[in-house]
């Protein structure tokens, strides 16, 4: 009797495998440097690991449903350490991005229709480079910010993953903005805060948004573009569920 033959079942599949590296999981970086967060073992980092073939699959299973349900899958399945109810939306793009990069590799080949002449052609874009805008260390949540016009002060709080719903545009954000309104004035009441934002005035509501959201955080998704017509323009990573199929 050969060898291999004396060997067991998990030692053949693993002497096959002996030269896969193991799986290595990274320590998260976030736009919001995980200030808002509570680790599930606080003794240990929160991390992203790379997707596994069943990750993969799970993908292609939900391709006929909207993206955003795609994409939430994936950083339930990635995060590691800290529940994904908890992730905040600037730390979303961060999260699939290094998803991507540890997964895949860090070179991105995308299809670009030039905004001037038309024409489209293949390039690769470094994602490991794309810049990441962090939070101070003394934002809070909740935040104060003062409404301008009706000079009232109002306290604010982060949006987490579970809410893009109430995000997808301006009318639905100012619809459901009551919900990330601890008080209006000291008001608590839901009820009235609701009622008061129906009434504000438009820069009172683009600085509760801003507020809010705090848009000029995050992952900046944008590239140089440059093509052979001599066009220069910035343009954004293309981001949808084939960013994660395409090599």
């Amino acid at each position: 009797m050969s060898q291999k033959q004396k060997l067991s079942h998990e030692d053949i599949v693993a002497d096959i495998l002996e030269s896969v590296p193991e799986e290595v999981a990274i320590k998260a970086k976030f736009p919001s440097k995980g200030l808002f967060y509570r680790p599930d073992n606080p003794s240990r980092p929160i991390e992203i690991r790379p997707m596994t073939f069943e990750d993969e699959r799970g993908l292609a299973s939900l391709k006929d449903t909207k993206g955003v349900k795609s994409l939430d899958y994936l950083i339930a399945k990635c995060l590691v350490n800290v529940s994904p109810s908890q992730i905040l939306e600037m730390d979303k793009l961060y999260i699939l991005m290094k998803i991507r990069e540890i997964s895949y590799g860090s070179d991105f080949k995308a299809e670009i229709s030039c905004p001037d002449c038309g024409d489209s052609q293949f390039i690769s874009i470094d994602i490991s480079k794309l810049r990441i805008r962090e939070v101070p260390e003394d934002l809070t949540d909740p935040r104060e910010v003062h409404l301008p016009v009706c000079n009232k002060k109002a306290s604010v709080i982060f949006p987490r993953a579970g809410d893009s719903s109430y995000l997808v545009n301006v009318e639905i954000a100012a619809a459901n903005m009551w919900r990330f309104i601890e008080h209006i004035n000291g008001c608590k009441d839901k009820k009235v805060i609701s009622d008061v934002v129906d009434k504000l005035p438009l820069k009172d509501i683009h600085t509760l948004l801003d507020g809010i959201g705090q848009s000029q955080y995050g992952i900046d998704t944008n590239f140089l573009y440059k093509c052979g017509c001599g066009c220069e323009t910035e343009m954004e990573v293309p981001f949808d569920e084939s960013f994660f199929t395409t090599r």
